[in-house]
């Protein structure tokens, strides 16, 4: 209903009858010249009414009187500036005699083809909401906008369908820069943004135009680190919403030797020192088809419904990470939306896939569970993958519960299973006497893996300085991996004849604690602690399936480790910014603890140019296995790894960053890296070293004895330039140049198994506003990647008397490298929002023209040849997406 109830506004401004035009009914008609800088909406009409006489009667509390608006009109009818500026906060209005009546409709009572975007603003450094923050969507012309409340909690509803950009604004912080946000019919935007305190009071905000979706969530983190969105790793062609595959687009990483898999190689480093944590703890690695003692796999555990804004770092870590030498994935799982229930569902050539998200309680908690199911047998039947069977699941979900007193607790979890067959291959028996020849024997390899974490974590203000956060998390992964002969005549009974078995389970749990005197100091404190049981089995029966099994390895025992920092940040001015910390590290197995000093400055030598440099020890435990490996047989030389100590490395970066209009960036990295205690065989002569280990029963089935004399250097430089999405298009160059050597207990130096020496991409993409309301989105995305080629260690190949004796010429390791890599990929995707709904459907074709690039050398005993086995050609992923 209309209401009467009449508001007084600027009373200070006394306005006479003689400007409004006499006769009623031409009131809307009347021309007026107003400007109004973005304000309040009770701010706004009393400016109104000041300038031009009108009357606006309302009930003040039914309209949306916080909201930021604006309005600019240059001798325009009064009716056109209030549909200007009531229109998009969904305000009707009437006349009444001489008065104008104010009716608002609810977000409830939203239009279909308009949508939301709310959430948190919060102070970085304690994490306290901020009062009163300005969020504005600078996208729109005139600007929309809305303050927060006393939880930091602001809502703008109303807004088009579309891409948007935010800016958010409060006194003695630093702006915020959001931009790449998407808005779709189906689904509301709901969103945290933390702002960093300024060291320097002011009384007015500068907004600059840095592309802050570059700048990594962890401020401590100077150098070789920035955050990606959930958007980029589904846009990215061939990254199929993948974090890890996105990364291999970034700077300073290199793509993965197999197609297959999403590994994560920076700066010419292992994979295996890749190291992911999630909710602030570190969890197994989160990808399906993982080797053991590896950090990647085939397909990621993440899907991206589930992810937020998270951090990638490549080097020169602050004090909080650990247990890293390489890279971290900072993950972070988004809140379900606590005000209404949305649900998406997609199908494709990957499997099923399901989220629902919603309200928990009154006090602004929520849900998130999303769940995924896929074979992909069809693309094995086309000969896409070389696998006859694969298949996964996994499921993940997060419960965000607010409390009065007690803080916020978080409930959240991930796992998942799979399992895959190799097709089968003939093979020739060494058994003794068979009743069987081999034309009836098949070979076949398959392999299955469970993983998974839970945790919860709560996050307790001590004060409007300081918070204390605890994560209590149980985790636990088995991998079983075989190779089995299936011979005819005995009713094709699978016997096994290689068998790996991994199984790790524990506890960890992490205490942090922040505490901010004042704006120029900030001090952060950690400690963690973790439980493991563990069980390692490798056997073999040398592809004969009547011999006994020979165990190679059986372990089993608990190990237990603990971690912690201290950490302090100091910002003297706007220009300088300081990280100093340490980070230590305790293993039960070797007893031994680590000093890792950290050192990272900030020097902003003007609004659109930073000179950085970080430094700093790190320190890695290797795969456990390798620790608890012993040899005691009489047979054999007798051998204990228990007593190696973490592989370490000192890590150097000098970055430059350059800033220009239109959230473009041009960033430079030159580093070098120098690592030590690195495990290497204690055998003379010997060229093994676990840096180049793929999985960890290679270490295993050597049965080698290891010595931390090991050393390996990794210096290169890295450039970039990367415009963020605007204007209809996003793009990414970079390359990099590097060399990545080791030395063994000798002292000889050899390449590294990754050091490919360059590797570029081009990353780009365009959308279009589609059909006659331009309400749609087709988005086309492209991929171009070029770099050195897989390495490999020459063969030795000598003909004797009953055939040929073949076997790795280790003088040369790793000296040899096969062509160049060169692959294109290319996504599109088409979006349609319909009333409430959002349809997408999308195409991701991985090697686009079905180039097969160098992967292995293999040596056919039958042709008595090397031979280039490729890898995959074109991978095509088609799929549907609902969102309501």
């Amino acid at each position: 209903m209309w209401l009467a109830c009449l508001f007084p506004l600027a009373s200070e401004a006394q306005v006479s009858a003689d400007r409004v035009e006499a006769d009623p009914a031409r009131m809307l008609e009347q021309r007026h010249t107003v400007s109004v800088a973005p304000a309040s909406l009770l701010e706004v009409l009393g400016v109104l009414r000041a300038q031009t006489g009108i009357r606006f009667i309302y009930s003040p509390s039914s309209l949306p009187a916080d909201q930021l608006v604006e309005i600019s009109a240059d001798n325009e009818s009064l009716a056109l500036i209030l549909d200007r500026l009531f229109e998009p906060i969904h305000i009707e209005y009437e006349r009444i005699g001489r008065q104008i009546a104010l009716r608002w409709s609810p977000p409830a009572q939203r239009k279909a083809y308009t949508q939301t975007i709310r959430g948190t603003v919060i102070d970085h450094d304690t994490q306290a909401p901020l009062v009163g923050a300005n969020v504005v969507v600078a996208s729109l012309d005139p600007f929309r906008g809305a303050s927060t409340d006393e939880q930091g909690n602001f809502e703008i509803p109303g807004l088009p369908l579309g891409r948007h950009a935010l800016i958010v604004q409060y006194i003695g912080f630093e702006p915020a820069h959001v931009s790449q946000l998407l808005l779709t019919a189906g689904k509301e935007l709901v969103l945290d943004i933390a702002l960093i305190p300024s060291p320097v009071t002011m009384e007015m905000v500068l907004v600059s135009d840095a592309p802050d979706l570059m700048v990594p969530l962890n401020e401590a983190a100077t150098v070789s680190a920035r955050s990606f969105s959930v958007e980029q790793t589904q846009r990215y062609a061939a990254s199929i919403s993948d974090p890890a595959r996105m990364a291999q687009s970034f700077s300073g990483v290199s793509r993965a030797e197999d197609d297959l898999l999403n590994e994560v190689i920076v700066r010419g480093q292992s994979p295996k020192y890749t190291v992911w944590q999630l909710e602030g703890i570190e969890i197994p690695n989160p990808n399906h088809f993982g080797d053991g003692g590896h950090s990647s796999g085939g397909i990621s555990m993440f899907s991206a419904n589930v992810l937020t804004y998270s951090d990638f770092l490549s080097g020169a870590f602050p004090a909080e990470y650990g247990n890293a030498l390489a890279g971290v994935f900072d993950l972070n799982m988004r809140k379900g939306n606590s005000e209404r229930s949305e649900y998406t569902i997609g199908v494709g050539s990957l499997g099923l896939e399901g989220t629902m998200e919603g309200p928990i309680g009154s006090r602004g908690g929520s849900y998130l569970l999303n769940y995924r199911y896929s074979t992909l047998g069809l693309l094995a039947d086309f000969n896409i993958i070389p696998n006859d069977i694969i298949a996964y699941e996994d499921l993940a979900f997060k419960f965000h519960l607010p409390t009065r007193k007690l803080g916020v607790f978080t409930f959240f979890g991930l796992g998942g299973t799979s399992y895959f067959h190799d097709k089968e291959t003939s093979i020739t028996c060494n058994c003794v006497n068979p009743p069987f020849s081999d034309s009836d024997l098949k070979e076949a390899d398959e392999g299955d893996e469970k993983k998974g974490v839970i945790g919860i974590s709560n996050f307790l203000p001590l004060s409007s300085t300081s918070f204390l956060k605890t994560t209590v998390a149980a985790f636990g992964k088995s991998e079983l991996e075989s190779t089995y002969v299936q011979a005819r005549p005995i009713n094709n009974e699978k016997i096994n004849a290689d068998e790996e078995w991994e199984k790790e389970q524990g506890v960890r749990a992490k205490v942090r604690f922040a505490y901010r005197p004042n704006e120029r100091h900030l001090m952060e404190a950690g400690i963690s602690g973790s439980l493991l049981w563990l069980t390692y089995q490798f056997r073999t029966r040398d592809f004969d399936p009547y011999a006994p099994w020979t165990y190679q390895i059986y372990v089993n025992e608990p190990v237990h480790m603990g971690r912690g920092f201290l950490q302090w940040t100091y910002r003297p001015n706007t220009r300088l910014t300081f990280n100093a910390g340490v980070h230590s590290t305790y293993f039960s197995v070797n007893k031994e603890r680590t000093f890792e000093p950290r050192l990272g400055i900030k020097w902003q030598l003007a609004q659109d140019k930073t000179l950085s440099f970080g430094t700093g020890i790190h320190s890695q435990i290797e795969p456990f296995g390798i620790y608890l490996l012993e040899n005691t047989r009489q047979d054999s030389i007798p051998f204990s790894n228990r007593d190696l100590q973490l592989s370490k490395s000192w890590h150097n970066v000098l970055a430059f960053e350059k800033i220009f209009p239109g959230d473009t960036r041009f960033r430079s990295e030159v580093y070098y890296n120098y690592g030590y205690d690195i495990p290497v065989s204690d055998l003379p002569g010997s060229t093994f070293s676990t840096i180049n280990t793929y999985f960890l029963f290679n270490v295993y089935a050597s049965s080698l004895g290891l010595t931390n004399a090991g050393t390996t250097t990794n210096y290169g430089l890295d450039l970039s330039l990367e415009k963020l999405f605007s204007n209809g298009y996003y793009f990414m160059l970079n390359g990099s140049l590097f060399d990545a050597k080791y030395s063994t207990i000798d002292g000889n130096r050899f390449p590294s198994r990754y050091n490919t020496r360059f590797m570029t991409n081009l990353v780009t993409g365009v959308e279009f506003n589609m059909g006659r309301q331009k309400r749609d989105v087709l988005g086309i995305n492209a991929r171009i990647l070029f770099g050195g080629g897989n390495r490999y260690t020459p063969l030795e190949v000598t003909q004797l008397d009953n055939g040929v004796n073949i076997r790795l010429n280790t003088t040369r390791r790793y000296s040899e490298q096969l062509t160049p890599y060169f692959r294109v990929d290319f996504s599109t995707n088409y979006t349609f929002n319909k009333p409430f709904l959002t349809h997408q459907i999308y195409l991701d074709v991985q090697n686009v023209i079905h180039r097969k690039n160098d992967g292995f050398l293999e040596y056919d005993i039958k042709k008595q040849s090397l031979s280039v086995i490729p890898q995959l050609g074109i991978l095509p992923t088609l799929g549907y997406r609902l969102t309501f």
